[in-house]
């Protein structure tokens, strides 16, 4: 009886309670190491920057094992800069670039450049070079997420650090920040922009 009553109290184990099971996470803290110079400059001295294609394209290329390393570890920081890139990828690609999208997908899940090429024919009905989707991957993909990012972190800081001037395009119609990352400089008006975007 007692042998039994041992085996029995061993396979049974309490149930966990956790008093704070999510971690309180503002998306991206944007204030920590960036700001913008006068000129409206970005300077950012992050030691990983979303603002900065190669530490882009170097998290893209090491993106399976940083997920694999951080998956459900809430308490890290690691896990909130995928989540983070995860919705980054998703804002810059899934709609706009559905074949970069797929791409970066097909190249996260370790398929090479031959497998993607005949895949983006079926499924896009384009025929890339294998030296296209090269350059792609490594250089207009992290491009395209670091603009990204730096259009988000613009519309940040100017909504919620300082107050931004707004202008609309007389072509699209689109209410923009006048900032010269949406409108090309000219001096001959009043807010030293021209009227139609970038």
């Amino acid at each position: 009886m007692r042998q039994d009553q041992y085996v029995i109290k061993t396979s049974f184990k309490q149930p966990i309670f956790c008093l704070n099971a999510v971690k309180n996470f503002s998306s991206m803290s944007f204030d920590d190491n960036i700001s913008i110079s006068p000129d409206g400059k970005i300077k950012d001295k992050s030691l990983i920057s979303f603002m900065n294609p190669k530490h882009i394209s170097a998290l893209l290329r090491n993106y399976s094992r940083l997920k694999e390393d951080c998956y459900g570890k809430f308490y890290t920081d690691g896990y909130y800069m995928m989540e983070v890139l995860d919705e980054l990828v998703d804002k810059t690609l899934k709609e706009k670039y559905p074949l970069y999208y797929s791409l970066l997908i097909y190249k996260i899940d370790g398929k090479s450049n031959l497998e993607i090429q005949k895949l983006l024919e079926e499924e896009h009905g384009i025929k890339h070079s294998v030296e296209y989707i090269s350059s792609l991957w490594r250089n207009k993909i992290p491009k395209l997420i670091a603009e990204q990012a730096e259009i988000d972190f613009l519309y940040w800081y100017y909504l919620e650090k300082e107050k931004g001037k707004w202008k609309k395009c007389s072509r699209c119609g689109t209410v923009k920040l006048a900032h010269n990352k949406f409108f090309s400089k000219n001096n001959s008006s009043k807010d030293g922009f021209y009227s139609i975007c970038k």
